[in-house]
């Protein structure tokens, strides 16, 4: 009668063994979900953000009409600066 005791109590303890390590696998699982989105959203925001730049200073360029070498130079730098940002951060 002991050894079948044993053996039924060897039995429950594996499976609450796997039913941990299950448990264990679904909140890794679910932390590198949220990662992921948690980086998605930072991706969108940083790009709206340049985008955002990108067109305030644009648009008094398009009105006026006037696009030197020293806009050319700025607007480049920006670019450069935020390209080597998102590949630094996001790669």
């Amino acid at each position: 009668m002991s050894n079948f005791n044993d053996k039924d109590k060897e039995f429950i303890d594996a499976i609450w063994k796997k039913t941990r390590y299950l448990k264990h696998q679904r909140h890794k699982e679910e932390n590198e979900l949220e990662k992921l989105h948690r980086l998605k959203m930072r991706k969108l925001k940083n790009l709206l953000t340049f985008g955002t730049g990108l067109i305030l200073i644009s648009v008094p360029i398009i009105i006026t009409k006037e696009f030197n070498e020293t806009i050319t130079a700025f607007l480049s730098l920006y670019i450069l600066g935020f390209s080597l940002y998102y590949e630094h951060n996001f790669n």
